[in-house]
């Protein structure tokens, strides 16, 4: 079995000839973001921002009932039950509805997809699983391609918004629900996985003790997960950068309220809490920007270049109006100089991506 390989060992020298076009992204809002004298980099190509293309806008109106605030939609579904974990919930995981949040999603998935050498799943779970679940599925994307690859198998998709395709392959199902509710499925899964919740779980553990009762005997779970705040392995990204700030500033916000934004670190010790064995860690660098020389890994760090950028205000509006204090005018303008740093490419900033699997006994209690 091919394992994922890391994507940048250190050091590695800015690439002045980087063409958008080369890449082929649907690059929104770069060149009206900054102009050259404002992110004051020496030699800015202006070119840059010309290949940059539009994105569509928002979702159907139909899609109803979500929250407002601070001109953003988020998520509805059971708002008021649970208040203190649904208030955290929505903090953590802006899950604001339009077509930027969505391509943000995939962008997101790809980056995972990539870093593994286009495999959607490492666990070896064989060539005829029967029930699959994706836990937080999304727009669905993952739990479609599953559905192609095993056309043979049911695949469940869970999450609290209904972004995902109305028209699936037809073994694949989607469910609107909240995954760290009790659990009440008829049967177990030959594989259980997830990907990129951080900031979304309130109890880690106890998610992944449900997971292991709904895993069937000899069956796997996926779980990929990551640190996110940004460093550099040779101190172009320092304790005085707005980036590197921000980085702490997200993950305090959350950890000031007892929630973990970093599950990647700890996966491994809550799934062999929870009683799986055979477990697998891989411990991966993800590239932020377009500073990488080798081809994939810069295709990798455009991805997250413009998931930063489309959705700053996206990822950081909640936890700093409700938690720090910030009004929305400081959370814009503190962004402006967060993306001043993301955009320069003398900054080899990354950050570590976690992905861990793990087999349940043949014979085993329940986890409690």
């Amino acid at each position: 079995m091919t394992e994922p390989t890391q994507p940048v060992g250190g050091y590695v020298e800015v690439d002045p000839d980087v063409s958008l076009q080369m890449l082929k992204l649907p690059f929104n809002a770069i060149a009206s973001i900054f102009t050259p004298w404002q992110l004051g980099i020496d030699g800015y190509d202006s070119a840059y921002g010309d290949e940059v293309a539009s994105y569509t806008t928002s979702l159907s109106s139909s899609v109803t009932n979500y929250q407002y605030e601070n001109g953003r939609r988020y998520h509805g579904y059971r708002a008021g039950s649970n208040l203190n974990r649904q208030f955290v919930r929505e903090l953590a995981k802006p899950h604001f509805l339009n077509q930027l949040e969505n391509e943000r999603l995939e962008h997101a998935y790809h980056v995972s997809t990539l870093l593994c050498g286009g495999r959607i799943h490492l666990a070896p779970i064989g060539e005829n699983p029967r029930n699959i679940l994706d836990i937080g599925t999304g727009t669905g994307i993952w739990a479609m391609e599953m559905g192609e690859d095993f056309p043979s198998a049911e695949i469940i998709g869970v999450d609290l918004s209904p972004v995902q395709s109305s028209t699936p392959p037809p073994n694949v199902r989607f469910e609107i629900d909240d995954v760290e509710s009790t659990w009440t499925y008829g049967h177990q899964f030959d594989f259980i996985h997830s990907r990129n919740m951080n900031c979304s779980i309130v109890d880690w553990p106890g998610l992944i003790k449900q997971a292991f009762n709904f895993t069937r005997p000899g069956g796997w779970v996926e779980f990929r997960e990551a640190d996110p705040t940004p460093y550099s392995d040779d101190g172009s990204l320092t304790e005085d950068h707005e980036l590197r700030k921000w980085g702490h500033q997200f993950t305090d916000a959350f950890r000031s309220w007892g929630r973990d934004p970093s599950p990647g670190p700890s996966l491994q010790s809550w799934i062999e809490g929870a009683g799986f064995v055979n477990i697998t860690q891989h411990c991966l660098k993800v590239p932020i920007g377009l500073w990488p020389r080798e081809p994939r890994f810069k295709e990798i760090g455009a991805y997250t270049l413009i998931q930063l950028l489309d959705n700053f205000e996206g990822l950081s509006l909640a936890a700093y109006t409700r938690i720090l204090g910030y009004t929305k005018a400081d959370v814009q303008a503190h962004g402006q100089m967060v993306k001043r740093d993301i955009m320069n490419p003398r900054i080899h900033a990354m950050f570590d991506y976690y992905i861990v699997y793990a087999q349940k006994p043949a014979r085993t209690p329940t986890a409690t």
